[in-house]
C-alpha cells in the first residue's frame, strides 16, 4: 500500500493501493508518434514594462462614499473559518481564500431608466459622479480580517469603451479593465492586498439613457494565509514551512547554473474554483520558433477548465529580497490576469496531470522561457532535476531531486511509471502550492515534467525523502498533445486571394471545396473577404454566377471568454461542400462538411 499526495494540500496521509487488477495502470498514449525534440530555454525580449495605473487616473470617490456605498461581508463566522482553514483531506486543493456574498445586491441596470443618473446620485449601492464628462460609478467592498481581496463581477453587459479599476486606500491600483460588451461568465479582478477594495467604472462619453449598461458585484474573495495573504491581525492557522525548504535567494550558481534566469520563468498561480481560491505554481515555456507566445505549463489538478483558467492571476518574480529575508510588499509584484486553457490531461483519464495555458495579458519585461525535452527521463536513475516553486503560495523556493530508477518505497496507484517521474529530494522539498512547478534539467533548463505531488509512507513530513518520493507528470508522455503549440509544423503564411480567405489578422486560412451530387462535378470556392472576421465563397464553376454568395464563414477570437477561437458557417445552396480552416500559427486544421440536399450551417466554439 502506497499513499499519494497531490501537492495542492498541506501534508496529509492518503492511502492508495499499488497498481493491481482492480486499479490497472493507464495504457501508454496511443495515436500519432511522438517526435523526440529538445529545446533550450531562452530570454524573452526586453520589452517595456506594463504601465502601472495610479490613483491620479481616477475620480477617487472613496472619501465621498457613505456607509451605504461601503458593503461589508462582515467578519468570518465559524463555518466560513472552518472552510477557509479546513482539516485537509485527500485530494483537496491548497486553499487561501473563500468567496463571500453580500446581504443586498450591489450593481445597477441603466437600461430600465428614462434618464441617466446625475452627478451625486446614489444608485445600485454605489455613487454616480461626472469626471471629465464621463459617467463614473464607484462602490466599496470589505471583508474584515482579510489579508487580501478580489471582486467577482457577474451579469456584465456595458457599453463598448467602458473601463474599470480596483484600488485600495493605500494606493494599490489595478486596471483599466476593458469591460465593454457582454461578458460570458464572471470577471475576476486582480488581488488587492487590503481588507477593503473600491471598484470604479467609467462609462464612455455619449452613453445614452436606456442603453444596455448593467452589472452585478456578486462576491468578494476573502484571502488569508501566512505565506500569500497574511492577515492584518497576528496569527494564522497555516504552519510555517519546515527548515528543509531552501529559499531561492539562498541557492547559487554552484547548485544550478543560470538559476537567476530560471526564476524569471516561474509564476505563482492564484485561481478560483467552486467558491474558493487556491494557489499553484507554473512556468513560461519556449517554442521551437522562439515566438515568445506566453504559454504557461502547470498541473491539471490546479487548472482544469476554461472558467478556472480565466480566473487565474499570475504573480512574477515573487521572492524574498535577500537569502531567508523578508518578503517585499506583495502588492508590488508584477501580475498577468487571466488565461486560456489550450490542452489538459487528468490522472482520472490516464493522463500525466498537465495543463498548458496561454496568458490573456503579456508577462512583464525580463521574462525567461524554459526549454523542454521530449526525451524520456522516467527511470533514468541518478538524473538530477531541479525545481523552483511557490509552496503554500509563498516566495520562490529551490529544490533539487534525483530520479529513481525504481520508486522506493513503491509506486502509487494511478501514477504509473509509464507517465510519471519518481524522484528523491536532495536539496529542499515541496508542499501544497508547489503543484504544477516544472521539473527541469540543468542542461538548457529543459522541462521534463511538472509536479503532481508526493507518494510514500510518511506524507505528513514533506522533508522525509527516505519514505516519500516526489512525482512529476512526464513531459515526454504527453508531448504529442502540446506539440502543435510548442513545436508547430512549418505552415505557409496565409496570403489573401481568390482561392482562400485570411481571417483574424491573416492567422486562419479558409478554403472551400464543393460537389454537385447530381452531376458529380467538383470545384473550389472563389473567396471574397468582407472584413477581418467574415467572408463568403461563390461557386461559379457549378452555378455559373461568380457574384452569387453560396457559403458564408465567420470567425471570432473568443479566447477571453472560452479560451478558444470560434468558427461559424452557413450555406445558401443545396450543394455538398467542405470548409477547411487552417491555423497558420500552430498548423492545426479543422474541416466541416455539409451534405448535399441540406441548407444548414453550424458553429464550432471549441475550434482552435
Amino acid at each position: 500500500m502506497r499513499p499519494v499526495l497531490p501537492l495542492l494540500t498541506a501534508a496529509i496521509l492518503v492511502v492508495a493501493s499499488s497498481v493491481s487488477a482492480e486499479h490497472p495502470a493507464p495504457a501508454p498514449h496511443e495515436g500519432a508518434p511522438v517526435r523526440v525534440l529538445e529545446l533550450a530555454g531562452a530570454h524573452g525580449s526586453d520589452a517595456a514594462p506594463a504601465r502601472r495605473a495610479s490613483l491620479a487616473e481616477l475620480a477617487y470617490a472613496a472619501p465621498r462614499l457613505t456607509a451605504s456605498e461601503l458593503h461589508s461581508a462582515g467578519p468570518l463566522d465559524s463555518s466560513e473559518r472552518a472552510r477557509l482553514h479546513p482539516a485537509l483531506a485527500a485530494g483537496e486543493l491548497h486553499r487561501v481564500g473563500i468567496s463571500r456574498s453580500f446581504a443586498s445586491p450591489v450593481g445597477f441596470d441603466l437600461s430600465v431608466r428614462q434618464s441617466l443618473p446625475v452627478a451625486g446620485e446614489r444608485l445600485g449601492g454605489g455613487l454616480f459622479e461626472r469626471n471629465d464628462d464621463q459617467l463614473v460609478w464607484t462602490a466599496g467592498f470589505e471583508s474584515p480580517g482579510a489579508g487580501a481581496v478580489r471582486l467577482r463581477l457577474e451579469q456584465v453587459d456595458l457599453p463598448a469603451g467602458t473601463a474599470g479599476w480596483v484600488y485600495s486606500r493605500t494606493g494599490e491600483v489595478h486596471g483599466p479593465y476593458d469591460l465593454g460588451g457582454a461578458q460570458a461568465g464572471p470577471f475576476w479582478s486582480n488581488t488587492v492586498f487590503s481588507s477593503t477594495v473600491f471598484l470604479e467604472l467609467h462609462l464612455p462619453r455619449g452613453t445614452r439613457a436606456g442603453a444596455e449598461a448593467h452589472l452585478r458585484v456578486a462576491a468578494i474573495e476573502h484571502l488569508e494565509s501566512r505565506e500569500f495573504a497574511p492577515p492584518p491581525s497576528a496569527g494564522s492557522l497555516d504552519e510555517a514551512l519546515p527548515d528543509c525548504f531552501r529559499d531561492v535567494r539562498c541557492a547559487g550558481g554552484e547548485e544550478l547554473a543560470h538559476l537567476e534566469e530560471a526564476t524569471h520563468a516561474i509564476a505563482l498561480l492564484v485561481f478560483e474554483r467552486d467558491g474558493s481560491s487556491y494557489v499553484c505554481s507554473g512556468a513560461l515555456v519556449n517554442t521551437t520558433e522562439g515566438t515568445e507566445i506566453p504559454y504557461v505549463l502547470t498541473a491539471n489538478h490546479c487548472v482544469n477548465s476554461a472558467a478556472t483558467a480565466k480566473s487565474v492571476e499570475f504573480f512574477w518574480d515573487y521572492r524574498t529580497a535577500t537569502c531567508a529575508g523578508q518578503v517585499p510588499d506583495r502588492s508590488v509584484f508584477s501580475r498577468s490576469l487571466g488565461a486560456s486553457l489550450l490542452a489538459t490531461g487528468a490522472i482520472e483519464a490516464g493522463e500525466p496531470d498537465f495543463s498548458l495555458l496561454r496568458l490573456s495579458q503579456p508577462p512583464p519585461a525580463g521574462r525567461y522561457y524554459l526549454g523542454w525535452s521530449a526525451a524520456a527521463v522516467i527511470g533514468q536513475g541518478g538524473t538530477e532535476i531541479f525545481r523552483i516553486a511557490h509552496p503554500e503560495g509563498g516566495p520562490q523556493m529551490f529544490s533539487m531531486h534525483s530520479v529513481s530508477e525504481v520508486p522506493t518505497p513503491g509506486e502509487c496507484a494511478n501514477l504509473p511509471r509509464s507517465s510519471f517521474i519518481y524522484s528523491k529530494n536532495v536539496i529542499g522539498a515541496t508542499k501544497g502550492g508547489s503543484s504544477g512547478s516544472p521539473a527541469f534539467l540543468a542542461d538548457g533548463l529543459k522541462i521534463v515534467g511538472q509536479l503532481y505531488g508526493r507518494c510514500g509512507n510518511n506524507l505528513p513530513d514533506s522533508c522525509d525523502a527516505a519514505q516519500n518520493s516526489a512525482v512529476d507528470g512526464a513531459f515526454a508522455s504527453y508531448f504529442a498533445k502540446v506539440e502543435r503549440w510548442l513545436a508547430p509544423p512549418d505552415v505557409e503564411p496565409c496570403v489573401p486571394g481568390t482561392a482562400n480567405l485570411c481571417l483574424l489578422d491573416t492567422r486562419f486560412r479558409v478554403t472551400v471545396s464543393a460537389r454537385d451530387a447530381r452531376t458529380g462535378e467538383r470545384t473550389s470556392g472563389i473567396a471574397l473577404a468582407e472584413n477581418d472576421m467574415f467572408g463568403y465563397f461563390s461557386l461559379p464553376a457549378i452555378t455559373g454566377q461568380a457574384g452569387n454568395p453560396e457559403i458564408f464563414v465567420k470567425m471570432l477570437d473568443a479566447r477571453n471568454l472560452s479560451g478558444r477561437f470560434w468558427v461559424f458557417y452557413g450555406g445558401l445552396t443545396d450543394l455538398e461542400f467542405t470548409l477547411t480552416v487552417t491555423d497558420t500559427a500552430t498548423g492545426a486544421v479543422k474541416s466541416y462538411t455539409k451534405p448535399a440536399g441540406s441548407y444548414c450551417g453550424d458553429a464550432d466554439t471549441q475550434a482552435f
